[in-house]
């Protein structure tokens, strides 16, 4: 029979473990569905706008996030991505990328919103545009935004949407901390060295 130790993430190889949310801003990996939906973002709702991974027209790498719409109305389905919190809590995010619209009506946007939590555990939400175009850009350009998140949320999210008559792509998206650039964030503190002392001198080896 053969012992087998579990560590947990093989924090004795790498002496050092903390959990990372994998950002996909790039849009390079696509979901279970196919480049349908890039993997980590989601429809807020459903309706008439389409939402489709882009091999044709692409300003890096192998994808873009392609969104047609052909509706005026207000509301229309937005692509979202959920943002742990923890690491950018009380921080001044910028979201840095690329954009090619080819809008005839209405406009393009990207939305954050937050849900937060007073002292009396009353929850409450709210939600920003933080950048949108309303015109054609004849070929891709580049943009940056920024925002502040507050220290008593419990969710922020990004939603990316067209409310109107066009096409637009966006690319190679950044989230910028402290002018550095983060493809994956902090989600809880790194095992100190006394908390993996104590997980060795307490781990039981079991046969199998």
């Amino acid at each position: 029979m053969k012992q087998i130790l579990i560590f947990i993430l093989l924090v004795f190889q790498t002496g050092i473990a903390s959990s990372q949310q994998y950002l996909n801003f790039d849009f390079e990996k696509e979901s279970v569905e196919g480049i349908s939906r890039p993997w980590g973002w989601t429809l807020d709702a459903w309706g008439t706008n389409v939402f489709v991974m882009d091999t044709v027209n692409v300003n890096s790498g192998k994808f873009s996030l392609k969104v047609s719409s052909d509706s005026l109305a207000e509301q229309l389905p937005a692509l979202q991505y959920n943002l742990e919190p923890y690491f950018i809590s009380e921080k001044i995010i910028s979201i840095k990328g690329s954009i090619d619209s080819q809008i005839k009506e209405g406009k393009s946007y990207i939305v954050v919103g937050f849900v937060s939590v007073d002292k009396e555990n009353n929850y409450s939400d709210s939600t920003a545009i933080i950048y949108e175009i309303n015109e054609s850009s004849n070929g891709w350009k580049t943009f940056q935004t920024s925002f502040s998140v507050p220290g008593n949320v419990t969710s922020v999210f990004l939603k990316i949407g067209l409310e109107g008559k066009g096409t637009v792509w966006y690319d190679a998206l950044r989230l910028i901390i402290d002018g550095k650039a983060y493809q994956e964030l902090p989600v809880a503190d790194a095992f100190s060295m006394s908390q993996l002392k104590w997980i060795r001198d307490n781990s039981i080896p079991f046969d199998t």
